[in-house]
């Protein structure tokens, strides 16, 4: 029986050294193109594919999972995933329950808007506004704090539900990161049917310093490999690689 058990623990411990082997990244698959889920049903996009560099940069294995994006920082503390690569910018009120890498990009935030219509982006024009976001980003509490009081602000689970909706009349306009509106929307199925309007949104009190990754406050090891693979990247060109299989155009913004 005490052999048993011996066995039995044995198993059990290297199950678990096996476990910490592989690092879980969480990764939404509905924010195209830095994350989509494809005709294979696998994730694809630029995130999943610097997920995979940075892994490579720091010689481990890792295991991508798909998760709703309100879900990303509970499923990081609970431990159902080690790390989130899933467009999250930096804030201080994220950096209340979790850590954050150096940036791996940094775009801003604009409206779209159907094509032909007009709609002044001030206070004063946006009075009124049926304005759709996605639930849990940085854009939807830039519109809260915002416009809350003056415009009908709606969040949506995906800026998916949130475009369908702009082009059906339900919403009049659309906030969101001008990188995936551009390339996941306004140059594909939406083309012609929506445009942007009005400037481009950088204020870093609500829009953050960039997107980084997603780490627990406990595991300050892997914030540092992480940091060092990320500035690898940058430093050997093979980040560049990556991002010029998706944009045409700087995301990472200045250097840091």
């Amino acid at each position: 029986m005490l052999k048993k058990l011996l066995i039995g623990s044995s198993l059990l411990l290297a199950s678990q050294v096996m476990a910490q082997d592989v690092i879980k990244i969480g990764i939404e698959g509905s924010y195209p193109p830095f994350s989509y889920i494809s005709e294979t049903q696998t994730i694809e996009g630029f995130e999943p594919d610097l997920a995979k560099l940075f892994c490579e940069k720091m010689a481990q294995k890792c295991e991508i999972v798909q998760v709703d994006f309100d879900a990303l920082i509970p499923s990081l503390n609970t431990k159902r995933i080690d790390a989130i690569l899933a467009s999250m910018s930096i804030t201080d009120t994220r950096k209340k329950a979790i850590n954050f890498s150096n940036k791996y990009y940094q775009t801003p935030a604009r409206f779209v808007i159907p094509t032909g219509k007009s709609i002044d982006i001030t206070d004063e024009g946006l009075k009124g506004k049926r304005i759709g976001v996605q639930s849990g980003t940085i854009h939807e509490i830039y519109m809260n704090d915002k416009y809350k009081r003056t415009a009908d602000v709606r969040s949506y689970r995906s800026l998916d539900e949130a475009m369908m909706d702009l082009e059906t009349g339900r919403i009049d306009l659309v906030f969101a990161d001008v990188v995936p509106l551009d390339i996941g929307y306004l140059q594909k199925d939406y083309a012609g049917k929506v445009e942007f309007i009005g400037p481009a949104f950088f204020e870093e009190e609500w829009l953050g310093e960039g997107v980084g990754v997603g780490i627990r406050k406990t595991d300050n090891e892997l914030l540092d490999r992480f940091n060092a693979a990320i500035k690898a990247t940058r430093e050997d060109g093979s980040y560049k690689e990556v991002e010029a299989k998706y944009f045409s155009y700087d995301v990472y913004g200045e250097e840091k």
